[in-house]
Formats: C-alpha cells, sequence, structure tokens
C-alpha cells in the first residue's frame, strides 16, 4: 500500500507532454503536487513510503519498483 498519498515533483522535457494532460499552463522547472496512485507514471523513479500488504513493512523504494512488485504478486488483486 502506498503510504505518500501525493508528491511533489519536477517538470521536465520528459514528462511536460504527461502532466499537461492533468494540469494546465506548466512549464518547465515548475514543481507541482500530484497524486501518487493516479498520476504519478508508472516507470518514474521517484522513491516512495509503502507498506507490504501482506506483512506491513515499511520500505522506500522507486514506484516502478513498487509497480513491478504488485504485478508480480499472486496474491496482490490486480
Amino acid at each position: 500500500m502506498i503510504l505518500d498519498k501525493k508528491v511533489k515533483i519536477k517538470i521536465t522535457k520528459k514528462n511536460i507532454e504527461y502532466y499537461n494532460r492533468f494540469y494546465e499552463n506548466i512549464s518547465l522547472k515548475d514543481i507541482i503536487e500530484i497524486e501518487t496512485e493516479t498520476q504519478l507514471q508508472k516507470g518514474s523513479n521517484l522513491k516512495i513510503n509503502v507498506s507490504c500488504d501482506l506483512c506491513n513493512i515499511e520500505r522506500y523504494i522507486k514506484y516502478q519498483a513498487y509497480i513491478k512488485n504488485i504485478n508480480s504478486c499472486i496474491k496482490h488483486p490486480i
């Protein structure tokens, strides 16, 4: 489970097109606050706080690693 419900990200050349879908009038180097589960890109290297749904251990891992772990777990509903 994701513990960080919102995170702040910096707009770059690589992500400006993606975030223009959610926000109007953003430009390079802007820092915006986004909802982690619905707006963060699946391949993001941003580290977030998570808690294991099975054993409740908390960790600070990359979002892309979290998505990979969730999708590979048989016990976790997708």
